[in-house]
């Protein structure tokens, strides 16, 4: 591309009437119609263009006048697409090509733009899809906008700059962006796993925060990563797998859902929860029950006794039975 040529002339308002003879061929005159149709016919006229210094068509911005051609117009905004990206602006900020002129491209001629590039119109596209995504998700919670033409917020905790930042919600106002808020989390599994959680710790990432955050924040980042969703099911599947074998409140477990987990009295290993004996409340894991079972199994078969009868384990003293 040209150039642009510094003198006032070359972008002068035009004078002459924005007349244009027809042309013969069948493509320039499907290109005149589709010009004509989307910028109007008033905003089209034949001259050199002062950016490119060919002889064509070109397209007067609404305001201010100044003209150009097409492939102008549509390259000068195509160029600014790297650095709006790069800065996670939700609009592009597409001044006047003329040098000394403030004003901006008007929405006619932005539209135009638009449908003749395609990546102008992806990014475009996404920008609005990427807001109405976070927006749908997390409704009551809010996000941190900066002015659509301007760069995004910047999120204190990683410190780029993001299209948008997502508020932790409920007592908490801290915002950072998504990728924050899964990485807070996913970080925590290990840890969760080891100690027997049956849940994380759905807290806000700020250093001497600690309050929670909404429920609704909770689920979205559980919808995003792969690892929190896996976690969330192994542990409601084991704890569906235990109630199906003995009733709720045999279950024992902590009262808090990001509470370490039990530890065994029988072989001192920490669980999701333990198993209560109905008879006496005594509780174990269930790894200790079975292995009872499996040794009163034994003597039953070698006394020929028909139906077990197996005693508490958890302490010497206790004798009463195991409930079936």
């Amino acid at each position: 591309m040209g150039k642009l040529v510094n003198q006032s002339c070359c972008f002068a308002q035009p004078v002459a009437a924005p007349c244009l003879t027809e042309p013969r061929d069948l493509s320039s005159q499907l290109r005149r119609a589709k010009l004509e149709r989307r910028c109007g016919p008033a905003s089209l006229l034949l001259a050199t263009c002062p950016v490119c210094c060919k002889k064509d068509v070109l397209i007067m911005n609404d305001g201010c006048c100044h003209a150009a051609c097409e492939a102008c117009w549509v390259s000068t905004v195509e160029e600014r697409l790297a650095p709006a990206e790069d800065a996670c602006q939700r609009e592009l900020h597409t001044p006047c090509l003329a040098p000394s002129c403030t004003q901006g491209i008007s929405q006619r001629l932005q539209r135009h733009i638009q449908e003749e590039s395609f990546s102008v119109n992806t990014f475009t596209t996404n920008a609005h899809a990427e807001v109405a995504r976070l927006q749908h998700c997390v409704k009551e919670v809010g996000l941190v906008l900066a002015h659509p033409r301007h760069p995004g917020p910047v999120c204190a905790h990683c410190g780029q700059c993001r299209v948008a930042l997502m508020r932790a919600g409920g007592r908490c106002s801290h915002a950072v962006c998504e990728t924050c808020w899964v990485k807070h989390f996913e970080m925590q599994i290990p840890t969760a796993r080891k100690a027997c959680q049956q849940s994380l710790h759905s807290c806000c990432l700020v250093p001497d925060c600690g309050q929670d955050i909404s429920p609704e924040l909770w689920r979205h980042v559980q919808t995003v990563s792969t690892e929190l969703r896996r976690f969330v099911t192994e542990v409601e599947a084991e704890l569906n797998r235990l109630q199906r074998r003995v009733t709720r409140h045999r279950l024992v477990r902590p009262a808090s859902l990001h509470a370490v987990g039990p530890l065994c009295p029988v072989c001192g290993t920490r669980c999701i929860a333990l198993l209560s004996n109905a008879c006496c409340g005594h509780a174990a894991c269930e790894d200790c029950w079975g292995a009872e079972a499996g040794r009163e199994s034994e003597r039953c078969r070698a006394s020929l006794v028909a139906e077990l009868c197996g005693r508490c384990i958890v302490e010497s003293t206790c004798g009463a039975m195991v409930s079936p």
